[in-house]
């Protein structure tokens, strides 16, 4: 089951990013209208199944390193965690609510794309107010769960889009506010190790929401925090258009700032991942694909040079 959401899920995307670029101009949304109902009739599935779980993965391929085994082991902590208030609200279990939740995003995306703006809006609201039951303590307070930071994030974003949209930037503010808070806690908890107390060896960063449906062998932490920290970046971009569009330019310009700098950042935090993986490129996939390495390590440094010169420019 889990294999055949991922292939729907590839395929849903190439739809609606790839394909979609071929669509006549007559018919310019055909392919998201495909991939639309790709994804509804996952959705029908995943809600008539009611045994999903983690029994579809080789639970060996996660114990070939420590690393791997405290992965394994704390998503299958934080989703057990999430397992009576799944069950209790929404009457499935952890794993099938937040593999649903996905698809539901994914959805929401396509009805914003295809114009369907009040439907995307709605969807995305309830995304945010079903991710939040399962992220507040009995003081009504935020708690970190790496499950659902990065997914609930791109919610935000994704409303503040449609909000800005609508001219309606009271609401982009208030969505605002909750990022900068959800970011703090993600800062103050992603350092924590929730399995053993009292040892920093191994962080707890946010997943990426397709691992929803199962853990990617591929991605390290460094590119889950990446991708992440990417994530909150354009959400400061759009600060800084939701500031201009209220005429306050002193903040703008602020967050423009911390936009590019975080962007020098992050392409710094990338070459240097070129560095490190340059000669293992060169022995496991050969000197054609290690070309292409480098060639995209100098349009970095290219772009870096441009981004330096962004940053220093004082508001």
């Amino acid at each position: 089951m889990l294999n055949q959401l991922k292939q729907a899920l590839k395929e849903y995307l190439y739809l609606n990013y790839v394909e979609c670029k071929n669509d006549d101009e007559e018919t310019p949304y055909e392919s998201k209208y495909k991939a639309r109902k790709l994804i509804e009739s996952q959705l029908e599935q995943i809600r008539s199944n009611l045994s999903i779980d983690e029994s579809d993965n080789d639970h060996n391929e996660y114990m070939k390193s420590l690393e791997m085994k405290h992965l394994y082991e704390t998503y299958g902590h934080f989703m057990r965690l999430l397992e009576t208030e799944c069950m209790n609200k929404y009457g499935v279990n952890s794993k099938q609510f937040l593999i649903i939740k996905l698809f539901e995003f994914n959805l929401a995306k396509n009805y914003a794309e295809t114009e369907e703006i009040e439907s995307g809006a709605k969807l995305f609201a309830q995304l945010v107010q079903q991710l939040d039951t399962l992220t507040l303590n009995k003081h009504l307070e935020q708690v970190y769960n790496p499950l659902i930071f990065n997914l609930k994030l791109n919610c935000f974003m994704e409303l503040i889009i449609i909000w800005s949209i609508r001219s309606d930037f009271k609401k982009c503010l208030k969505l605002l506010a909750q990022i900068d808070e959800a970011y703090a806690i993600y800062k103050q908890d992603s350092n924590k190790n929730y399995l053993i107390i009292d040892d920093d060896n191994y962080k707890t960063m946010p997943f990426d929401p397709t691992e929803l449906i199962s853990i990617d062998t591929r991605l390290t932490n460094e590119i889950r925090r990446n991708n992440f920290e990417s994530v909150y970046t354009h959400c400061l971009f759009y600060s800084a258009q939701v500031y201009a569009k209220l005429d306050d330019k002193e903040k703008s310009a602020y967050y423009c700032q911390m936009t590019l700098q975080r962007q020098l950042d992050q392409f710094n935090n990338k070459m240097t991942t070129l560095d490190n993986d340059q000669d293992s490129i060169v022995k496991e996939e050969g000197e054609a694909e290690a070309t292409t390495a480098i060639a995209n390590k100098n349009d970095l440094t290219i772009l870096n040079q441009q981004l330096q010169e962004k940053v220093s420019f004082q508001p």
